[in-house]
This record gives C-alpha cells, sequence and structure tokens, in this order.
C-alpha cells in the first residue's frame, strides 16, 4: 500500500511536469500517512525503512507506457525533499534514537536500525543545509560498520556537500586493498544522480585502480552508470549513449561476453520517446558494424534493431 500510493503521487507530478504545470505542494494525506508511521511504535525497524522508502525510478518507470528519465527523477525528487522537509522533526528524531556504535553487531535489532537511521538520514540530506552536511560527515567519520560509513558517503556524493572529495579520498586510502570494497567506491560515484555524473565516470576510467580487464571494476563503474544511473544516462543529448558505445567497442576486443551483457540498457531503446530511440539505435548499428565485433556482441546489438 505504501508503494502503490508514493507512486500515484509521483506519476501525478510525472504528468504536471509533462504538461508544463507547477508541481505545487505535496498531497498532504501522503505527509500525514509518513508521519503517523515514523511516529509509531514499530518492533521492526527494518519493516519501518522498507515501509517510508520511496519506490525507485526504475519500479516507476515501469509503470509507464513512454519512459522520461528526466521526469520520474525529478517528481520522485519533489516528493523525497517534501517528506524531508515537512517531516523533519520526526526524521531526526528518529536519527538520534537509532544511531549508535553497531561495530560487531549483526543481529536482527542492529540491523534494523542501522536502517531505519540510513533510511532518516537519506531524507535529511534532501534539506541541503550545513549540519545536514556536518551530520553526514560524522557518521562518516565515525561509523563502525560499512553499512553506516557507505550510507554517509552515499549522502555525501549525492548532495552539494562541501566535504564530498576529501571523503572519497580518505574512503580510497581506508580501503584500497579491499577489491569489493573499491567496487562499491566506483559504484557510488557512478551511480550519482547530479549533473557531470558522466564526466566524473570518464575521469575514474583512468583511475589506477580501474581495470577494464577486470569484469567486476567494469560493472561496478560503467554498468553502475549505464544501468543504474537512469536520469544521466539517458540526458537528452546522447552522451551517455555514446559513452556505453564505446565502451562496449572496447570491451569487445578484451571480453566479448561482458561487452555483450553492457549492451543491456541500449536493447530497452523502444520504452523511449522518438528522441532517445533514435540516439540509441544509432550506437546499437554502430557497435553491430564495428570492425572486429564479436559474435556474441554483433547477435544483441543487431536483434534489438530488428
Amino acid at each position: 500500500a505504501s508503494q502503490t500510493f508514493a507512486s500515484r503521487i509521483i506519476l501525478e507530478g510525472i504528468d504536471k511536469l509533462r504538461s508544463g504545470s507547477d508541481l505545487g505542494d505535496l498531497d498532504d494525506r501522503l505527509v500525514e500517512a509518513y508521519r503517523q508511521v515514523l511516529r509509531g511504535e514499530s518492533g521492526d525497524l527494518s519493516y519501518l525503512a522498507l515501509l517510508v522508502t520511496l519506490p525507485p525510478e526504475d519500479y516507476v518507470s515501469a509503470q509507464m507506457p513512454v519512459v522520461d528519465p528526466e521526469a520520474v527523477y525529478r517528481a520522485r525528487q519533489w516528493v523525497k525533499g517534501s517528506l524531508a522537509r515537512r517531516l523533519r522533526p520526526e526524521l531526526e528524531a528518529l536519527y538520534r534514537a537509532h544511531h549508535r556504535d553497531e561495530a560487531g553487531r549483526f543481529e536482527a535489532a542492529a540491523i534494523g536500525r542501522r536502517r531505519i537511521k540510513n533510511v532518516c538520514l537519506n531524507y535529511l540530506v534532501e534539506l541541503d543545509q550545513a549540519d545536514i552536511h556536518a551530520l553526514c560527515r560524522s557518521q562518516f567519520e565515525q561509523a563502525g560498520t560499512m553499512t553506516d560509513q557507505i550510507a554517509a558517503l552515499s549522502c555525501i556524493v549525492n548532495s552539494a556537500s562541501p566535504h564530498q572529495d576529501e571523503c572519497l579520498e580518505r574512503f580510497y586510502r581506508q580501503w584500497e586493498r579491499e577489491v569489493l570494497v573499491i567496487d562499491k567506491w566506483f559504484a557510488l560515484q557512478a551511480g550519482c544522480h547530479l549533473p557531470g555524473a558522466l564526466d566524473t565516470v570518464k575521469r575514474l576510467l583512468r583511475h589506477p585502480a580501474y581495470d577494464i580487464k577486470v569484469p567486476n571494476r567494469v560493472r561496478a563503474l560503467v554498468g553502475a552508470f549505464c544501468q543504474g544511473n537512469a536520469v544521466r544516462f539517458h540526458e537528452p543529448d546522447g552522451a551517455g549513449y555514446a559513452f556505453l558505445g564505446d565502451q562496449v567497442i572496447a570491451l569487445n576486443a578484451i571480453n566479448p561476453q561482458v561487452a555483450a551483457r553492457m549492451c543491456g540498457p541500449l536493447t530497452q531503446w523502444r520504452r523511449y520517446d522518438a528522441g532517445r530511440q533514435a540516439l540509441m539505435k544509432e550506437q546499437l548499428q554502430r557497435i553491430a558494424e564495428a570492425e572486429g565485433i564479436s559474435r556474441d556482441v554483433y547477435e544483441v546489438a543487431a536483434k534489438s534493431l530488428t
């Protein structure tokens, strides 16, 4: 019911955006529903965290006959930001109640505390205020678990936090010998929904820790951007599509199977508007006609065009 209600409000916001109307104020019924949930007694904090988590962009997009990634993103952010502003006291109270040192604790209660606390922080960072940026940095620096540290870093990366470069560098230096953790570091930056994400991904391609020959590292950077960052991958200028086309052709000579799987986002071209369709098909055609293209990649690209 929570997901259905929130999805309906987001979809209404999308309709307003596409018609040129102002988004206006958020429906009071959704605000009050969330307020009651946040104030209520809950013996299962993991469930509470799920109740107040907005449906992801791909869930909303699946309900649209023609996907508009920018409208989906803007409408969802409008709902999220509105809830953060109107429910700040409740969110801060829950955060304070469940923020503690959980190092070495993996029982259900501790996991639940971390989940609800980090959901609250994820809402609060939408306020874009200095005290919240400081709170994110404090959690990042004092975190006793990877869950808390990654959650705080995600908030920092996806905001105007002045601590972003410092925290990213500190995290990298702390975990540079842990391959799976550095994969998370790459993916976090590739998934940043702020403008300039593609430039960041291109810069990270030159990072000493990036290796196109390592499939998991490719998935962590290229895959996270093209498959998990819809609003930036689907920019109307088609730069994200051209980037993926370049990466698929480069990967083809190294690992054709990985290259073929990376084509996936482009093969979904029928779900988008005519402008994006043309740009996505252009890249698929370029991939299919590239010199030395493997059978694996050719079949994916060519079949999706028929």
